[in-house]
């Protein structure tokens, strides 16, 4: 069951990058997030048909990227102004 991990806000795709309480670090890319199913053990699967099961409490931090490509329009009432298209809405950023 797919407890809609926060993850799933990044897109369809990502790559985690996890850091292990041993100091040890691990990279990820591929993860589909709809398969992200969380308990002691979180386990995923990623695009390559791989499935990964991560012992949450051996998990210091992670990060998380989109793997999705960032969409980039210009604002129609200032030209200086690059809206960036995201599946949260719109994100002003300057040129």
């Amino acid at each position: 069951m797919n407890l809609k991990s926060s993850v799933n806000e990044k897109g369809k795709k990502v790559t985690q990058y996890i850091l292990f309480a041993s100091g040890n670090e691990k990279t990820y890319e591929g993860i589909l997030t709809e398969s992200i199913q969380q308990s002691q053990f979180t386990r995923f699967d990623t695009v390559d048909g791989r499935r990964v099961y991560i012992n949450t409490e051996k998990v210091d931090c992670f990060e998380v990227f989109s793997e999705e490509p960032t969409v980039y329009r210009s604002n129609s009432i200032d030209p200086g102004i690059l809206e960036e298209i995201g599946k949260g809405g719109i994100i002003r950023a300057e040129k």
